[in-house]
């Protein structure tokens, strides 16, 4: 019996120190995608960023998701002022209408693929509309020295959308 409780802290430890990462396979670094999936306008500008840092620069953002998200915003030149505010929920809900994501969009959700942990990245394309499985660059965080990935994420409770904009 104690050498079950023993595996099972051992098992909920490397959970919590996991952070926004996962252990399953659905959540895997995909190939590099093609520019021509990012659009026009600021959207492109962020992901061309993301995907600079991601497999050109392999660029370490010491901190969370968020903080990697903020980082390629910033770098693409959407600071928090340029940034607009597409839908605002909370953990719970109400979840957003994610029909309105655009390439580029930064995405505050649930993670999905390693709960019970909420999580940033940024949309890319949908793999599976119906399913509300996209592509999306993100960050694993926890202060992990790992650079950033383009990966498959649920949105189905996604809780947050910034846009960046050019106003």
């Amino acid at each position: 019996m104690k050498k079950n409780i023993y595996r099972l802290s051992l098992f909920a430890l490397a959970l919590f120190l996991g952070g926004c990462a996962t252990m399953s396979g659905y959540y895997r670094t995909l190939p590099s995608p093609d520019d021509s999936l990012f659009g026009q306008g600021p959207g492109r500008n962020v992901l061309s960023v993301a995907k600079k840092m991601v497999y050109l620069e392999r660029k370490i953002v010491k901190g969370s998701c968020w903080d990697w998200v903020d980082a390629v915003f910033n770098r693409a030149g959407y600071p928090v002022k340029k940034r607009s505010t597409v839908f605002k929920g909370d953990e719970g809900g109400p979840y957003a209408d994610v029909s309105v994501l655009r390439p580029g969009d930064w995405v505050m959700h649930y993670n999905l693929e390693y709960p019970p942990y909420t999580h940033s990245s940024i949309f890319v394309r949908w793999l599976d509309r119906k399913a509300l499985v996209a592509e999306a660059f993100d960050y694993s965080g926890q202060d992990k020295e790992v650079p950033g990935k383009l990966a498959k994420h649920c949105y189905a409770k996604a809780f947050g959308i910034l846009r960046a904009s050019e106003k």
